[in-house]
Order: C-alpha cells, then sequence, then structure tokens
C-alpha cells in the first residue's frame, strides 16, 4: 500500500510511513469510513501532475504544487485535442529542397497563417537559373473539403525528363542523356500537401511526407 500524504511505498503492518512520519492507520480509518463517498463525488486531482489529492489537502504530495492556486474546473485542461489546435493556431512553415548532388536546385517555401476563418497561403518557388516565383492565396476554412498526402511528379522535372529522353534517342551512344533522365525523375516524385476545395479546385503544397508535419497541419485547417 502507499501512504496517501506522500505516495511513498508503505510495507503491510506498519503503522507510521517512514518518509513523512504520517499515521497509517489512520489513514486506513479515514479510507474504510469514506470509501461511499468517494466512489460518489468527482476525485479533486493536481492541475500540475494529475495525482489525486485528499479534499483538505493544501499542498500536492507528489509535486509540492498549492492547489489553492489551482482552479477548480480542469475539464479543459484535459481536453488535448482542443490544447493541440490552440498550440497549431498561428503561422506554419513548409519547405520543400530538391537536390542534384549538392546543387539546391529547386526551393519551395511555404508559409500559412490561420487567422480564425481563414488561410493566408503564401508560397516562394526559386528555381536554379529562374526567376523566384511567388503566389500568394487566402482560402476561407469553410471552403476546404478535405485534405490529402499524396505522390505525384513535378511538372517541370517531367518536362525536363522528357526533353533530355528525345535528346537520347537522336544520339543513342551518349550515355549522360539517360542519367539525366533518371536524375530528373528521381527528383520529380514527391509528396504533397492537396488541398480540396467545395468548389473544386486544388492548392498543392510541396512538402517532406514528413507524419508530424501533416498532423499538425491538419489540426491548422481542422480538418480529418
Amino acid at each position: 500500500m502507499k501512504c496517501e500524504n506522500c505516495g511513498n511505498e508503505v510495507r503491510e503492518g506498519a503503522k507510521f510511513c517512514s518518509k513523512c512520519g504520517s499515521n497509517i492507520l489512520e489513514q486506513q480509518e479515514d479510507h474504510s469510513g469514506k470509501h461511499n463517498v468517494h466512489e460518489t463525488k468527482t476525485e479533486k486531482r493536481c492541475v500540475n501532475c494529475g495525482n489525486v489529492l485528499r479534499e483538505e489537502s493544501k499542498f500536492c504530495p507528489k509535486c509540492g504544487s498549492s492547489t489553492l492556486e489551482q482552479k477548480e474546473d480542469v475539464s479543459t485542461l484535459k481536453d488535448e485535442e482542443k490544447d493541440k489546435a490552440e498550440q497549431s493556431k498561428g503561422t506554419f512553415y513548409f519547405e520543400k529542397v530538391k537536390m542534384i548532388g549538392r546543387l539546391r536546385y529547386k526551393i519551395i517555401r511555404t508559409e500559412v497563417s490561420n487567422n480564425e476563418e481563414r488561410l493566408e497561403i503564401s508560397q516562394k518557388i526559386h528555381r536554379f537559373l529562374r526567376k523566384e516565383k511567388e503566389n500568394h492565396l487566402e482560402i476561407k476554412l469553410s471552403e476546404i473539403g478535405s485534405m490529402e498526402l499524396k505522390t505525384k511528379m513535378d511538372f517541370w522535372d517531367t518536362l525536363y525528363a522528357a526533353l533530355f529522353g528525345v535528346m537520347f534517342l537522336m544520339n543513342i551512344t551518349d550515355v549522360a542523356w539517360l542519367l539525366l533522365i533518371a536524375v530528373f525523375l528521381y527528383t520529380g516524385y514527391g509528396k504533397v500537401l492537396n488541398l480540396k476545395m467545395k468548389n473544386g479546385l486544388n492548392f498543392e503544397i510541396p512538402v517532406n511526407g514528413m507524419t508530424e508535419d501533416v498532423e499538425q497541419f491538419r489540426l491548422l485547417i481542422g480538418k480529418e
């Protein structure tokens, strides 16, 4: 059994707790006398650590927190999903980097801000030897039907691979073109978060496919 005052493990037959000196016999009598009452009353717990408290306790015997400063209603603290959703509000960033060896030939940065009723999405696409492209979009949360993580080929990478494929066919002896085809097919294959709008339109956010990123974004937009 455990001492109700400090949680110390007490051997059977002990009269006093070896850690805090509390009277174990009184605790047993008190427990047996109020057993039925505890079954009908809601347990009082420490908000800080969740330890069960005695009604008259002023401090938690487990973590030492003052129970007088703790709110009686802790139902909102037990709602983990709501708490996570509150933490997710604000701004979230995605970055997708495509590389050939050490060359970062394509970088896609997406910034998503949740402003209660709408999402503000800013996306910057930087391609090697090309001018940076920037997109900005505002979406009402109510307009988002669903979201999914899917795998697809990038349009430009597919186009480059096809172009090099034609060049390879025109000059079969040059294996370099074949290697370029393989490189662009490999790097162009990636994950995207697809936002499906209720009006039929889609918006894609390139991601690295990390589970925690996907789940955090799911909480951000409030879609299961």
